[in-house]
């Protein structure tokens, strides 16, 4: 099983047809991405100074850098992530 959402999400999905309609499921999926869009804009990270470094790490490098960078600047930034891959 790659997330748990995968295995509650259409549970919960079918929850929602038996206690509604298939028009309000729709609407309350709208909804969610309505409320996740907002969240999102309303994310301010700081301006970048400087010039990027230009380096040879690789994409695992990168990614690596990414995660440590998030851990020490945004710790908020990084927890959603780990909860949105989970």
């Amino acid at each position: 099983m790659d997330s748990l959402g995968g295995a509650v999400g259409p549970l919960i999905g079918g929850a929602f047809v038996l206690v509604g309609n298939v028009a309000g499921v729709f609407v309350s999926t709208a909804l969610c991405f309505l409320f996740a869009a907002v969240l999102l804009a309303c994310v301010r990270l700081p301006a970048r100074t400087g010039e990027p470094a230009i380096d040879d790490e690789g994409a695992v490098g990168r990614v690596v850098a990414g995660v440590r960078f998030l851990a020490r600047e945004h710790v908020g930034v990084l927890r959603a992530l780990t909860l949105a891959v989970i």
